[in-house]
This record gives C-alpha cells, sequence and structure tokens, in this order.
C-alpha cells in the first residue's frame, strides 16, 4: 500500500476512511505561529495522535516528524484541527496510507 498525502491549510477532515497515519509536515508564513492536532476519526473529539502543538514561525523552517513502518492505525479516519495567530497563513501535509 502506498502512502497518500494531503494538504490541509484549515481545520477539517483528513479522510474518512480506516487509515494508518504515517506523519506530517508544517509549513508557515515565517510571521504567524500555527497550533494544530491531529485526532483519530472525523471530528475533534477523536482521540488525539498528534497532541496540540505549536511551530514558532519565525524559525522558518518544517516542523513534524514521520512515524515508521506500519504507522498508527485510525479506524474511522484522520482530523486535523489548527488555528493561525494573527492572520497569518499555515500548511500541514498529512502522509497515511
Amino acid at each position: 500500500m502506498s502512502i497518500s498525502h494531503k494538504k490541509m491549510t484549515a481545520t477539517g477532515i483528513i479522510t474518512n476512511r480506516s487509515s494508518h497515519f504515517m506523519g506530517f509536515l508544517v509549513g508557515t508564513d515565517g510571521t504567524n505561529d500555527p497550533t494544530i492536532a491531529i485526532h483519530s476519526g472525523t471530528t475533534a473529539t477523536g482521540n488525539e495522535i498528534i497532541p496540540t502543538n505549536t511551530t514558532d514561525a519565525s524559525v522558518l523552517n518544517l516542523d513534524g516528524f514521520m512515524v515508521g513502518e506500519e504507522g498508527i492505525r485510525c479506524e474511522n479516519g484522520l482530523y486535523l484541527t489548527m488555528t493561525v495567530a494573527g492572520a497569518g497563513a499555515a500548511e500541514v501535509v498529512v502522509y497515511y496510507k
């Protein structure tokens, strides 16, 4: 099974299918700090598989990590919550299979 990815720019469903979470990367506008969390399921009430964390936009790098082997099994999909301080922009690319 190959790895899929989805670019997210706001809170929402990444996938509503059973999947294996493989990782994520966060990119910022260099000014405004994004705060994200990734949940198992199709709402923010699912188990957090990536705890709420804030990326320091001033560092001008990519933030995130990848999971090895088979990833983290998520029976009911994946969901992203994201807020960005100020009126800035951020992107989260989520990898899953």
